[in-house]
């Protein structure tokens, strides 16, 4: 049987897409869903394109199996179980990904991968990644526009993330933040600095413009919205125009940093490099060979997903049943966690506390998700945060200035703690033992009048209560 090059590269494709359709097609419900990640859609063209491009030069190089990519390929599938076990979306996404040009170089051969480098670097952008960055990003975007506005002499006064001007008040959102310019700014950069640059050093420095720029920006945008709602009464840049003006000022800052970049542009040489044609026989005995060996490892992974999937459960600790007491307080400042197995919401001596238990990790109910909150963000405020050893402290404020304070932490096997980063390693350690993932997430809240005095009460109250001794309480014992 004779097997094109076109064929053989499609067939690759059709059965990574069919190993990993669940992880893919998750992926592809995010571009859907999260205009942040819209552009996940044009990755796979782009790539496409740019096979294109190298197209004459790809079918003459020798196409031979790489067996030295097994020794790439099943860490990148252990990694891959291990994020379905855990349920983090980005850890299975990455690693499934990932595989393409794993897999791509395994059937192909080292020589067609090398072509490939950028190609399948580009590729990567596909996986949704990068709101973590959108707090610090909102952080900075107002702390450009209260500068800039006390610059041109406008009343400006900030409390979190509301900045108050005479004419009103306005909020720096998630939206606001500048997370989809920086992204869609450094897809885009990495992409033109391929392009149209040779130099190692000249691509990175425009990768690296592609990311400042965007930042600095959207600061700009920002107050620019502000201003011209200032000067213009609240008349204008409010509502729908403050979209429409935000994409304009985008669409100019791209069209700016490709002119500084197109100032530097390279030469490029595009003449391919002759070599000689591989028979199509070679190519299939090839990937018939490579196709039993890399089904070997992806059914042993299967067998390990199937079997440490499904550990034992454990009940909800003795210590949260003995608190399943009426809330009668104020409710606006509640955590956003969804469909815990046990929640618990109580006040004592006027501190507040919330629990939410997970009993394991499932598809509808983990203990650390993107939606998860340790405050209601819709109706507050970050002001100012504070970490120590086992919680964090963190200040909110609220429209109608209101303040509060929260304590939280995550409570898990072996660890109490405020980052859910180490939950999530925490967790992938567990996953991979068959261990069950069980935990909860605790906060105690007060009023707060803005005293220090008041804030360093609150935090020795709270340090016993989110000490070592709550890893205790989660084994029941």
């Amino acid at each position: 049987m004779r097997v094109s090059p076109f064929t053989y590269l499609l067939s690759v494709v059709i059965l990574w897409g069919a190993l990993f359709y669940e992880s893919v097609w998750s992926t592809i419900l995010i571009w859907e869903r999260s205009p942040t990640f819209n552009h996940g859609f044009l990755i796979a063209p782009i790539c496409i394109y740019l096979v294109y491009q190298k197209w004459e030069m790809l079918i003459r190089l020798p196409f031979a199996v790489a067996w030295r990519a097994v020794i790439a390929i099943i860490p990148a599938v252990f990694l891959w179980v291990a994020g379905q076990l855990s349920h983090i979306a980005f850890v299975e996404q990455f690693a499934a990904f990932l595989l393409l040009p794993m897999m791509l170089w395994f059937f192909c051969g080292n020589a067609f991968i090398k072509e490939l480098l950028f190609v399948c670097f580009f590729w990567m952008f596909s996986v949704p990644v990068g709101e973590f960055l959108v707090p610090d990003l909102q952080n900075i975007t107002a702390d450009f526009t209260v500068f800039f506005l006390e610059l041109s002499g406008v009343p400006v006064y900030r409390e979190g993330l509301f900045i108050a001007i005479p004419n009103g008040l306005f909020e720096v959102a998630a939206a606001c933040s500048g997370i989809r310019y920086l992204i869609a700014s450094f897809c885009l950069g990495t992409l033109y600095a391929y392009l149209n640059y040779t130099k190692w050093k000249k691509r990175l420095g425009f990768v690296a413009f592609s990311l400042v720029l965007p930042i600095i920006a959207n600061g700009i945008r920002a107050y620019g919205i502000i201003l011209i709602a200032h000067l213009s009464n609240m008349e204008y840049a409010t509502g729908v125009d403050h979209i429409i003006y935000g994409w304009i000022w985008f669409a100019v800052v791209l069209l700016i940093m490709f002119s500084v970049g197109n100032r530097w542009r390279d030469p490029i040489n595009q003449t391919p490099a002759h070599t000689t044609p591989v028979p199509s026989k070679q190519i299939n005995l090839s990937f018939l060979a490579s196709l039993v060996a890399f089904g070997v490892i992806f059914a042993m992974h299967l067998v390990y997903l199937n079997v440490a999937g499904h550990p034992a459960l454990k009940p909800v600790p003795a210590f949260a049943q003995q608190f399943a007491e009426e809330y009668q307080g104020e409710r606006t400042w509640l955590p956003v966690f969804k469909d815990p197995d046990f929640e618990l919401i109580r006040t004592s001596d006027d501190v507040d506390m919330y629990l939410a238990y997970y009993q394991h990790n499932r598809d509808s109910k983990e203990l650390i998700k993107g939606t998860h909150k340790p405050y209601n963000d819709l109706r507050w405020s970050l002001e100012q945060s504070q970490t120590f050893d086992t919680f964090r402290l963190i200040e909110i404020t609220s429209p109608g200035g209101a303040k509060r304070l929260i304590a939280y932490a995550y409570v898990i096997d072996g660890l109490i703690t405020p980052s859910t980063a180490k939950v999530k390693l925490s967790q992938l350690k567990q996953a991979v033992l068959g261990q069950t993932q069980n935990g909860f997430f605790i906060a105690y809240s007060i009023r707060y009048d803005g005293s220090n005095t008041r804030k360093q009460q609150f935090i020795e109250t709270v340090k016993p209560l989110l000490s070592a001794n709550l890893l205790d309480e989660l084994d029941g014992d």
